[in-house]
């Protein structure tokens, strides 16, 4: 299984992108190097990961907007 994470801009946190199976049968280090570089080549040459960065970009920023919130507004105990 190759496991794909996404860490952008001053965010360091991890975010997982996709979990990919490479094959049934075990594979020597080149043939799994084959696949995960036409794996990746085909993952990050697809227009969908801009759109993953931006969605993982606002998702961050409305995460820091709604703790600067519950900072200013803490619920009444």
């Amino acid at each position: 299984m190759l496991n794909i994470f996404i860490s952008v801009d001053e965010y360091l946190d991890r975010e997982f992108l996709v979990g990919v199976t490479l094959g049934e049968t075990k594979l020597d280090k080149s043939s799994l190097d084959l696949h995960i570089n036409g794996w990746i080549a085909h993952f990050v040459g697809d227009e969908g990961i801009s759109q993953d960065i931006e969605d993982y970009l606002k998702k961050e920023e409305l995460f820091e907007e709604w703790c600067e919130e519950k900072l200013q507004n803490p619920p009444n105990e």
